[in-house]
């Protein structure tokens, strides 16, 4: 069992499935792997910072990631509490945007409704006509009162342009995904190639050392 706090979450990966939890679509937990170097515990959480961070809008300097990389005493709990006020005001702000959505539909009302010829207005019931159904009556009249074809176009107009930019917005954010994907590939790629540098430079002593000791 985990006991230590500082040390559990100083790698970023406890704080990877953190973040999973409450938004598991930013989160793929194969890129985040146990560190004992402080080098790859802030590669780690500079990985949390491309992929999750960024698009909650949630800030952690680097300060604060050094800090809690090398255990420094209260400074994961810092992290941690920030992030507990970020998922509740990304929470309240979900549940206010659903409230207004459910309004503005109780507004809107169900659809066309059926022309009330005794009340002289629309009944509030399913979305039918004058006929008892939801289509135009036989032979493509009208029913009496407002058009019902024409209610159906304003409501439907509105709802397309919903999709579409939902559909955008979807399109945007796996274009982000792919970027910050190749952002991280690039860093990887930047560090093998450092790897690589000092590693020909040890072949190099090496070899300076093996001429110089008349081994060859």
């Amino acid at each position: 069992p985990k006991h230590n706090i500082a040390r559990d979450f100083s790698d970023g990966v406890m704080m990877a499935e953190l973040v999973k939890h409450f938004f598991p679509k930013l989160i793929d937990l194969h890129n985040y792997s146990s560190a004992q170097s402080v080098a790859q515990k802030i590669y780690n959480w500079n990985t949390l910072e491309m992929k999750a961070f960024r698009k909650l809008n949630f800030v952690v300097s680097k300060k604060d990631i050094e800090e809690v990389a090398t255990c420094v005493p209260g400074a994961v709990e810092k992290v941690l509490s920030d992030f507990k006020k970020k998922v509740s005001q990304i929470q309240h702000k979900k549940m206010h945007e659903q409230q207004k959505l459910h309004q503005a539909r109780a507004v809107k009302g169900p659809g066309p409704a059926a022309f009330d010829r005794d009340g002289g207005g629309y009944a509030a019931g399913p979305s039918t006509n004058a006929y008892g159904d939801s289509s135009t009556p036989a032979g493509g009249g009208l029913p009496n009162g407002p058009s019902n074809f024409m209610g159906d176009v304003h409501t439907r107009r509105p709802e397309a342009r919903d999709l579409t930019n939902e559909i955008l917005a979807e399109k945007d954010e796996t274009i982000n995904e792919m970027k910050e994907t190749i952002e991280i590939l690039e860093v990887k790629i930047r560090k093998l190639e450092q790897l690589l540098k000092i590693k020909d430079h040890k072949i190099a002593a090496l070899q300076s050392k093996v001429q110089g000791g008349g081994f060859q």
